[in-house]
């Protein structure tokens, strides 16, 4: 066999004769492939098989010189006429030579070679052996993962408590996950989380298969979420670290939910420290550790945290990148919010809200970025001059998908007033902004239109409850107050 490239034997035509006057021997070919030095694969040699028992052999004519023999029945890769391909067995010590050369070649190589065969009419990895080992492997990570599923992995402080007893008794071996029962890998993985030996199990997740590592992974995070975590910051970030692979989207979006909990009991000091010093996935190293760390931090809400690994506001406007010029505006408002009331802090908030204005407008942005711009963008809008705001409103109420979702929104946020802690005049000044807005609407839509009438029923119904309210509030007051006059303004027209 050539040991510098990728060689398999395997057969792949078998003809048997059908006259047994004519004494045809049954012949098989057994093709043994080579890469070229172009990394294609061709044939290098032919060996005859012996013919079945009963059958004399003839000797058959020698081809032309400087050309193959002719099949001896069917076309390459089809039955002789009137027969199916019969089986060829191949040694052990054959089998388990092409089967090691298989899987020490590529997954492109392994592939060409897959659809080679399968031109042929053969399954290659049935021919030798690996599709029963795959199947075998994936009904074992499926067990796995059943059992995972039937864990608590709530790290309540005496389940961890016990878990780190445990492991501190002795080492606790680590099962073979090839022939280890499922029930035994589950909760030695299981013991590992509660334990928070995060390390341990990132480096046993990178040597299993990338299936079953992401699949556990995935059912770690999964689980973790459906209950109280108990994790520290830092922890979260171990168990990012820990990820068999790139995180994908909806992993990055469980981790930022865990981290929002951590960081609202416990503090981020240490986890940006590490973060700061760099780590495989997060830090400063590069664009693409800054932005998988803004998304890291952003995601649950540190904001403030995340800005210094932003791309500056120029750089992201100059590129129109909506993810980073959504943090940017993040920013901007949780610095008024921490400021408090005072020219600083609505200076913070008008900056915020021309941005989450822009970016609601920008065509490549993802709906989920633009819908979230749109929401923060209205709730900003009490502090925004209204001669800002109704050109912005006409330009979403201009577009299809963008107008019924900014009245979506609205009617969400009018319903929502009540529970705001708001004076009773910040209230009813909310109120009239929502109307107001809504006859910026009303004066370029049929009010007919029967998609608005869900969100105007319910603008109204908040205003009501408003005016309801403040009356019973208000009413024997002998000076008519400020947010009564607002709510005044507030009436709908004959339009609405």
């Amino acid at each position: 066999m050539n040991k510098d490239g990728v060689v398999v034997n395997l057969l792949v035509r078998a003809g048997r004769a059908t006259s047994v006057a004519a004494g045809v021997a049954a012949l098989a070919t057994l093709l043994v492939l080579a890469p070229t030095a172009h990394g294609q694969i061709r044939p290098a040699m032919m060996i005859r098989i012996a013919p079945p028992p009963g059958a004399e052999e003839e000797d058959a004519p020698a081809p032309p010189e400087g050309e193959d023999a002719p099949p001896e029945a069917g076309a390459e890769g089809e039955p002789a006429a009137g027969g199916k391909v019969p089986p060829v067995n191949l040694s052990k010590e054959e089998v388990e030579s092409l089967k090691a050369e298989y899987e020490a070649a590529s997954p492109e190589e392994q592939t060409v070679m897959q659809a080679h065969f399968a031109d042929l009419g053969v399954n290659l990895e049935a021919a030798l052996g690996l599709a029963s080992a795959k199947s075998a492997e994936q009904g074992r990570m499926q067990e796995l993962l059943g059992s995972m599923r039937e864990m608590d992995f709530s790290r309540q402080p005496q389940a961890v408590l016990a878990a780190r007893a445990k492991l501190g008794f002795g080492q606790v071996p680590q099962p073979n996950a090839g022939s280890a029962r499922a029930i035994d890998v589950a909760k030695w993985i299981h013991l590992h989380v509660m334990a928070g030996e995060w390390g341990v199990l990132g480096s046993w997740l990178k040597g299993r298969p990338e299936v079953e590592a992401q699949g556990v992974y995935s059912a770690i995070l999964q689980s973790m979420n459906r209950g109280d975590p108990g994790l520290l910051p830092e922890e979260v970030l171990a168990l990012a670290e820990a990820s068999p692979g790139d995180l994908k989207t909806w992993q990055m979006t469980s981790l930022c939910s865990l981290l929002k909990r951590a960081s609202e009991k416990h503090s981020v000091g240490p986890m940006l420290e590490q973060i700061n010093a760099g780590t495989r996935l997060m830090g400063k190293q590069d664009a693409e550790h800054r932005r998988r760390t803004v998304d890291f931090l952003a995601g649950a809400g540190l904001v403030i945290e995340a800005y210094e690994f932003l791309p500056s506001l120029e750089e992201a406007r100059a590129a129109r990148d909506a993810e980073v010029l959504l943090v940017h505006a993040k920013y901007k408002q949780s610095l008024a919010e921490k400021d408090g009331p005072g020219p600083r802090a609505d200076a913070w908030r008008v900056e915020a809200w021309e941005l989450f204005s822009q970016i609601s407008l920008l065509p490549k942005a993802s709906f989920q970025t633009r819908r979230d711009a749109i929401g923060r963008g209205i709730g900003l809008m009490n502090n925004v001059p209204r001669a800002q705001i109704t050109p912005w409103l006409e330009q979403l109420f201009a577009t299809e998908t963008l107008g019924p979702t900014a009245l979506e929104l609205m009617a969400l946020k009018a319903v929502s007033i009540g529970d705001e802690k708001l004076s009773d005049e910040e209230r009813a000044q909310a109120i009239l902004t929502m109307k107001e807005s809504v006859d910026v609407l009303l004066a370029r839509t049929a009010a007919e239109n029967a998609g608005l009438r869900v969100p105007m029923r319910m603008l109204t119904t908040a205003l009501l409850t408003e005016m309801e309210n403040t009356v019973k509030q208000k009413g024997r007051e002998q000076i008519l107050a400020r947010e009564a006059q607002l709510l005044l303004r507030a009436m709908p027209s004959k339009k609405w």
